[in-house]
């Protein structure tokens, strides 16, 4: 596992113009955000004795929300991880992956909630929160994550542009004319922008930032794409 590392300014070379039109002021907000930030790759220093992990604590308490998307039974879950995610971060695309194994392991005691916090450094990551945000309102929860199951796989992608992201949104059932009408509605990118802005208030500084949350109210972060050999040390923790 490679350390946590800077963004490499290479990155920001390959920035394309958006293909879905954001309003002005958000996009302000976005660059000032941003700016004000280090943002790391969202990898993890590997630690090679487990029992060596730190607690890390949020710097404000999160709790779930009922509109926030949910993926396994909350009703039943011992702990739910919130996680601000970028969905055109390779980083986020391992950690997917591990989430979704994660959850496999564990069954029922464990629940996973998705919110936003798309890197300006990446080209596509405002378009697919936006894109992701219209699926889930117009489609459910369902629709949701299975649309972030297929746009996250193709993270490599150079270029996600609005007809591939209404495409594959088409392909799961949502009405095109509708979501094409949702990603233009400015309200849409307001969400995204105050999660971002959420996820900094609590101490994220790269993508993925997740926290993990028992039905005490016990809070810790998970730093990174932790591997699930690490992750599983955390859960187990909040679980007892």
């Amino acid at each position: 596992m490679e350390p946590q590392e800077q963004i490499e300014q290479k990155e920001n070379n390959v920035k394309k113009p958006s293909a879905i039109s954001t309003p002005a002021a958000i996009i302000t907000a976005g660059v000032i955000i941003a700016a004000a930030l280090i943002f790391k790759g969202g990898g993890t220093k590997t630690i090679s004795n487990i029992k060596d992990q730190q607690k890390i604590a949020p710097t404000e308490k999160v709790s779930l929300r009922e509109n926030d998307y949910v993926r396994g039974d909350i009703s039943k879950a011992e702990v739910v991880v919130i996680e601000y995610s970028d969905s055109d971060c390779p980083f986020c695309e391992r950690f997917h992956t591990t989430m979704k194994d994660l959850l496999s392991q564990y069954g029922t005691k464990v629940a996973w909630a998705y919110r936003y916090f798309p890197l300006s450094i990446h080209p596509n990551a405002n378009n697919e929160a936006i894109a992701l945000e219209c699926v889930g309102s117009l489609g459910g929860n369902d629709a949701f994550w299975k649309y972030l199951d297929e746009v996250i796989s193709i993270t490599v992608s150079p270029e996600k542009s609005k007809a591939t992201l209404s495409s594959v949104a088409n392909g799961i059932g949502i009405d095109k004319n509708l979501f094409e009408s949702c990603i233009a509605n400015p309200d849409i990118a307001k969400k995204i922008t105050d999660q971002s802005t959420e996820a900094q208030s609590l101490g994220a500084q790269g993508t993925p930032y997740s926290i993990a949350i028992n039905k005490k109210g016990e809070q810790e972060v998970i730093p990174g794409a932790l591997p699930i050999e690490q992750l599983k040390p955390i859960i187990d923790r909040l679980l007892k």
